[in-house]
Formats: structure tokens, C-alpha cells, sequence
């Protein structure tokens, strides 16, 4: 297996060639960023259990991607949806018009994807915020634009390991503090937190 990254496919997909297991853990990663492992425990402690019905949804359609939309890309051997647009409709005006679209939309996701981690820095060590925010940027892009995909997959699989053991200690440390699994549901009925499940 090749490491150059000589040619776009290499560069952007791995050569084709990456493992099921990691490009799945840096997929998780990519969707639980910074703002989830902030945002979902608040969004569950305010609102209560109803963000499980995002969860459920989230994973049917991600099954109906896998198995639709997935195997079409990868027979057509193209690199992403706007190449796909343009391939369908023929059309530079809508290729241009949804690429603008979603680097809009990915920088405005970008700004805030790094500004959890900054704040955390900033908290943490004591950096200024424009410090932490510049750091974590610099880092990101670094290691995207030298390591391209398999440089992203290999730091994406181990950041994942580390938020799957955080989570999991995390988890086990708050259920046994309180007493155990059944005075945490308890808990949470009492708070009115399992709405949608009753």
C-alpha cells in the first residue's frame, strides 16, 4: 500500500483503500464534534429524553444512505456530492451554486466545531481565547493538508477512542455516584427527563 499521496483519489480518499473500522470510527468522530459532547447533555438535561427521537432518525437515515446512496458513489468512483450534481444534471451553475452553499454552511460549522475546544484550552491553560481559537485551527489544518484522509482518519480514530473511554468512564463514575442505574431512572422520572418514553 502506497503512501504517496500523488493523485486527487489518494489525497482525498486514501487511494480506496482505507479499513471499514477506522474510516467508521473517523465518521463518528466527524458527527460527534466538540459541540455534541457539550450540547447533547445539556439539550437532554433541559429538554429531557425527547433528543432520542433525533438519535432514532439520525440512524435510519444514515441506514438508508448506507445502502442507497453509498454504493452509487463509490461504483461512479466520485469524490462527493457536488461531483455527483454535476454529473446528474450537467449543470456548472448548479455544481457552482451548491459548492458555495456548503462551504458556507461548513465554515459557519467549522467556527463553532473550534470554538468548543478553544474554550476548553482557554479554561484549561489559561490561553487567551483568540490563542486557543488559532491553535486549535492550526493544528486541524496542519495535519488535514500534510496527512490528507489517512492523516484525518488516523488522528479521527485515536480522538475516537478517546471520547468512547471518556464517555463510558464518565457514564460509570455519574451512575454509581448516585446510587445506581434504577435511582438514575428514578431520577429522571421524577424530572420529568423521560417524557417521549412514558
Amino acid at each position: 500500500m502506497s503512501r504517496k499521496r500523488g493523485t486527487r483519489e489518494d489525497y482525498l480518499l486514501g487511494g480506496r483503500r482505507l479499513r471499514v473500522l477506522p474510516v467508521t470510527m473517523s465518521l463518528f468522530v466527524s458527527y460527534t464534534s466538540s459541540t455534541s459532547m457539550l450540547g447533547m447533555p445539556a439539550e437532554t438535561f433541559t429538554y429531557g429524553f425527547a433528543y432520542v427521537m433525533f438519535a432514532v432518525g439520525a440512524v435510519v437515515s444514515m441506514t438508508i444512505f448506507i445502502f442507497t446512496l453509498v454504493p452509487m458513489m463509490h461504483s461512479l468512483k466520485i469524490t462527493s456530492m457536488y461531483e455527483y450534481f454535476y454529473r446528474r444534471y450537467g449543470s456548472w451553475s448548479l455544481r457552482l451554486l451548491i459548492t458555495v452553499l456548503g462551504m458556507l454552511q461548513n465554515i459557519l460549522l467549522s467556527a463553532i466545531i473550534v470554538l468548543a475546544p478553544a474554550l476548553s484550552i482557554e479554561a484549561a491553560a489559561g490561553l487567551p481565547l483568540v490563542s486557543s481559537v488559532l491553535l486549535v485551527g492550526t493544528v486541524g489544518t496542519l495535519f488535514t493538508a500534510i496527512g490528507g484522509l489517512r492523516g484525518v482518519v488516523a488522528v479521527d480514530v485515536l480522538q475516537g477512542a478517546v471520547m468512547v473511554v471518556g464517555i463510558i468512564s464518565i457514564l460509570f463514575k455519574g451512575v454509581f455516584a448516585v446510587g445506581g442505574i434504577g435511582t438514575v431512572l428514578e431520577i429522571a422520572v421524577q424530572g420529568g427527563r423521560v417524557s417521549p418514553l412514558e
